[in-house]
């Protein structure tokens, strides 16, 4: 059912604020992140979400990269070898907020535009993350060697009308926000 941004949100804080204190565990989630989400969110600019391990074969620097260099947004969920190096590269578009539990994914993902698995490494579609994210939002999976022809549309395409099918030309298309019950 459609989420409304602001409903979202709230719901993300709150679930933030219970949170644990965090003593270097690096599969919980951060300290203090209602304060940075919060912040990170109150720029309207669209945001991707990655959730998963933080990798090089699970493609977060080319995420990254990507984000940087078209100016974009992304929150990246998870833990792993690779956080530490990529979080000093990042820069102030790309939040890390460590590890998330559902109770804050289900607020998270209908705030973001879309969810991206841009894995690098030839494997099998990482599909816990993604079914979860396409309950709310389009998730789409890519990576550089998979060559033109086999490469996967988004998952939830068929089930997405084209904006031209909601709105006349004239008026540009709004993403809708989801939420599972």
């Amino acid at each position: 059912r459609p989420c409304v941004r602001d409903a979202a949100l709230a719901g993300l804080l709150e679930q933030s604020q219970q949170d644990a204190p965090n003593v270097g565990n690096p599969r919980m989630p951060d300290d203090g992140n209602a304060a940075r989400l919060a912040a990170f969110f109150a720029d309207p600019r669209p945001v991707i979400a990655y959730v998963g391990k933080i990798s090089q074969e699970k493609g977060v620097p080319l995420l990254i990269d990507v984000v940087k260099q078209l100016g974009l947004r992304a929150v990246i969920v998870g833990f792993g070898p690779a956080r530490t190096e990529l979080e000093g590269t990042a820069g102030p578009d790309i939040l890390f907020t460590g590890a998330l539990e559902h109770r804050h994914l289900r607020y998270l993902w209908p705030l973001c535009a879309t969810s991206v698995v841009p894995s690098v490494f030839p494997e099998a579609f990482g599909i816990g993350p993604a079914a979860e994210a396409a309950s709310c939002v389009a998730v789409h999976r890519w990576w550089p060697t998979t060559p033109a022809w086999e490469r996967s549309p988004p998952v939830c395409a068929s089930t997405i009308p084209r904006s031209s099918q909601i709105w006349p030309r004239s008026r540009p298309a709004t993403p809708r926000h989801w939420q599972a019950d």
